[in-house]
């Protein structure tokens, strides 16, 4: 309007507010939704998978953890020996998923707009949650072997 007074200004936007609100910065945001979802998702059916094979561990093992309790294992070390299981099959995991999203990320590296792909607070947090996930979903497995009845179980067979 200082230039010219006959010229009407509809809107003002900044440039980089522009770029904001455009439609690639829409895309890409819509991409980061559609991966949070998948990536929740997945969390979801790894931890069912974790917990079906745990469960199905467990009642392939009801008669062997019903001999260990008839010979004096406690509650507690059945507890322990699932849950170690499980730790050892989370820890393999998370290694051969760390070593393969570490070298995907040379290929996403193109995809994100200002984001290290190596971000070590997001790697922790990821794998801190898929850790607890695995761990929660061997817990109730083997807290239901834990209360297995010797006799029961060795009547089973």
């Amino acid at each position: 309007r200082a230039v010219d007074p006959q010229i009407s200004v509809l809107s003002a936007a900044r440039l980089a507010d522009h770029h904001r609100n455009g439609p690639d910065m829409w895309i890409v945001g819509m991409l980061a939704k559609l991966s949070i979802a998948s990536g929740i998702v997945a969390l979801f059916l790894a931890g069912l998978g974790i917990y079906g094979v745990k469960g199905y561990m467990v009642a392939s093992r009801t008669p062997e953890i019903g001999i260990r309790m008839a010979l004096g294992a406690t509650s507690r070390g059945v507890l322990a020996m699932v849950l170690c299981d499980g730790a050892v099959l989370t820890i393999v995991g998370l290694a051969v998923g760390m070593s393969v999203a570490l070298t995907v990320t040379r290929f996403v590296r193109s995809v994100l707009c200002g984001v290290d792909p190596i971000d070590p607070l997001s790697i922790t947090a990821t794998v801190i949650l898929l850790a607890g996930t695995s761990l929660l979903a061997s817990y109730v497995p083997a807290r239901r072997a834990a209360k297995i009845d010797p006799m029961v179980a060795l009547r089973c067979e």
